[in-house]
């Protein structure tokens, strides 16, 4: 989690997508459901250049000078930042390591950029371990670390495949 993952994505995507650039890259963790329909939902009408949108987190009296790791959005021309120009100096400060979304943050922070700041708590939130703080209006639900966790949410959530008999092969591990 902490060895450079998230600058080895960030920095390559742009590169990889140079030639159909999308407007927007984003950064999940594996244990977070994620809404696309209503994260686009909040994209909708946002500006597409210097934004840094996610689950933000305030400290030392910054209202958000970093987004919360279960996932954040980023722009393209941020991205193709971090890919680009910002390289040199996320690399020569040795900034790729550490806890990633405080170094994302910092890196922005530091360049001036993800001026467009969005905070989509209470949208995103980590679940809680009574699993009964499920909002309708949910963009991402982190904290997904077992079995029981997905099952819960994709009861809640999942109106599709709901009355659909379970397999019978639901009990295996």
């Amino acid at each position: 989690m902490n060895d450079g993952k998230t600058y080895a994505y960030l920095s390559s995507v742009p590169r990889l997508f140079a030639a159909e650039p999308y407007d927007y890259v984003m950064k999940t963790d594996d244990d977070t459901y994620l809404r696309v329909a209503a994260l686009a939902g909040e994209l909708r009408g946002k500006p597409r250049d210097d934004v840094y949108l996610g689950y933000g987190y305030a400290m030392g009296g910054q209202p958000m000078p970093f987004m919360h790791g279960m996932g954040y959005v980023v722009s393209w021309d941020v991205a193709a930042w971090v890919a680009g120009a910002g390289a040199d100096g996320i690399l020569a400060r040795n900034d790729t390591r550490g806890p990633e979304d405080l170094m994302v943050g910092k890196w922005l922070n530091l360049a001036g950029r993800g001026k467009n700041r969005y905070d989509l708590k209470p949208r995103m939130y980590d679940l809680n371990w009574d699993m009964d703080n499920f909002r309708p209006d949910t963009v991402a639900v982190h904290m997904l670390k077992t079995n029981q966790r997905w099952a819960a949410t994709f009861r809640y959530f999942n109106v599709v495949t709901a009355g659909i008999t379970p397999s019978e092969l639901y009990h295996r591990p």
